[in-house]
């Protein structure tokens, strides 16, 4: 049943394919390779992009649940990183829980980009995220800030610069991460939180003595700051963001979640150099999106990629 020609490809040879390119990362000269040895048969890479195509196409409606999924969450990870696009710089943005993957690309990186994909616009639960201040202008959220970040730029301020007050401002955040890891509830208690708050608010005290507000030069344009004073300006402005993981629950220390999404982006373009259009693009970010949300189901690719041929998708 629905064989309709001499020769024809079935549900497993396509998502072996896309498996090979979207999930193993594969270029397309050695998925072909791949194909010869496992079947015999040479496929053209126009075959191998028709495949792609036709794979895209059926994940659309599940892209639409996946949004509307992320939009009834109470916690969304974000996070962005830039790619190749026929020689211009683009970018693959990431939306995504414990369930649930969305990846989008777009030519711009701030609010534009954020504006057509149209997600966070509609979104007001809690958004952690690196910083990028994009974010920021979405009033209607709660933002968290990544932990793992602040400590990497800490230890670079302390190693640079001898630094007391982020050598203080390091021990309290791990000190806050040790005691939220102990509590059964995931939250300090308020006496901790407060004692917290207040190791926190004397190491920006003792940054303020150490490096202090720059005096406005005579030159026009903003003042140059150093990266001790701008980092330490950040934990002043955001001390709420940066400490809400010791007092709300779901709430992580770390964005690890949205990195780790975009991490085999990096993979994919060291090995096929670059998107020779946007369409591949989008392709790429609707298909990876998909995998990325079953393995997180425990389904694997070639399995989830052979229900979508099949046209079982599997929502839930």
């Amino acid at each position: 049943q629905g064989v309709i020609a001499p020769l024809q490809y079935g549900p497993m040879v396509k998502a072996f394919a896309v498996a090979m390119l979207y999930s193993q990362m594969s270029s397309y000269s050695r998925t072909q390779v791949m194909l010869m040895e496992l079947i015999g048969r040479s496929l053209s890479q126009a075959t191998l992009v028709r495949f792609v195509r036709f794979i895209y196409q059926k994940l659309g409606p599940w892209q639409d649940w996946a949004e509307k999924k992320l939009l009834g969450s109470s916690l969304l990870h974000a996070d962005e990183t830039g790619f190749n696009l026929n020689g211009s710089s683009a970018w693959i943005h990431v939306l995504s829980n414990e369930q649930v993957v969305v990846m989008s690309c777009h030519e711009k990186r701030g609010s534009e980009a954020i504006e057509d994909i149209g997600i966070l616009p509609k979104y007001g639960g809690i958004l952690v995220h690196d910083f990028w201040q994009a974010y920021y202008q979405y009033e209607e959220l709660d933002h968290a800030a990544c932990g793992a970040h602040l400590l990497r730029e800490l230890e670079f301020i302390i190693e640079a610069h001898k630094s007391n007050w982020a050598r203080l401002m390091r021990e309290v955040l791990l000190d806050a991460l040790e005691l939220v890891q102990k509590r059964k509830k995931g939250k300090l208690l308020d006496r901790e939180y407060q004692t917290i708050q207040r190791r926190y608010r004397i190491a920006l005290t003792k940054g303020e003595r150490e490096c202090p507000k720059p005096h406005p030069s005579e030159k026009r344009g903003r003042t140059a700051k150093t990266k001790s004073r701008n980092l330490l300006e950040r934990f002043s402005s955001y001390e709420e963001e940066i400490l809400r993981f010791a007092r709300t629950p779901e709430v992580p220390f770390t964005n690890n979640l949205a990195e780790r999404d975009l991490r085999m982006v990096k993979v994919k373009q060291n090995v096929s150099g670059f998107f020779r259009s946007i369409e591949g693009a989008r392709a790429f970010c609707r298909i990876r999106s998909y995998l990325l949300t079953q393995w997180r189901k425990g389904t694997p690719p070639i399995q989830a990629l052979q229900a979508v041929a099949e046209g079982r998708i599997n929502y839930e």
